[in-house]
Formats: structure tokens, C-alpha cells, sequence
């Protein structure tokens, strides 16, 4: 049974990022490790095979979709 971590990128924490721990086989090489991605305030969800190891990449792309906020919310208006 696979362990799984948990990680959300700062910026984003209402992204939550699921992500099995990673495993060597016999000879030593990396497995494919599941990511699972969701945002608590839309509720979207994304699933993806990694097999790089590079899981919190996944989920920081998927997180930077999903930053629900304005950008024009704190405009600096003391321009000269």
C-alpha cells in the first residue's frame, strides 16, 4: 500500500496536493509516483502520473490556476 504525502504551495493554500511517497524497485530505479491535486474553493480536481519525481511542480502549475484573487485588489494608487 502506497504512502502519501500532502503539500500546498505557499502562496496557494487552497490548493491541496496529494502525492505518493516516492519507491525504488530492486535494481534502484524510481517509480512513477500519482499526484493528486484539488482546489477547496472552485472544488476542481487533477490527478497525473509523474515519473520524474518532480511532484510539487505538478501541483504548483495546478496552483497557479487556481489563485482566485483580483489582481487589481491592492493597486498601488500613489503613483506620481
Amino acid at each position: 500500500m502506497a504512502e502519501w504525502e500532502t503539500w500546498s504551495p505557499p502562496a496557494t493554500p487552497n490548493v491541496i496536493g496529494e502525492y505518493e511517497r516516492r519507491v525504488v524497485d530492486e535494481r534502484g530505479v524510481p517509480q512513477p509516483q500519482t499526484v493528486k491535486m484539488r482546489c477547496v474553493t472552485c472544488g476542481a480536481m487533477w490527478a497525473t502520473v509523474c515519473p520524474t519525481g518532480h511532484v510539487r511542480v505538478h501541483i504548483a502549475r495546478f496552483a497557479v490556476k487556481h489563485m482566485h484573487r483580483d489582481p487589481f485588489a491592492k493597486a498601488d494608487t500613489t503613483r506620481e
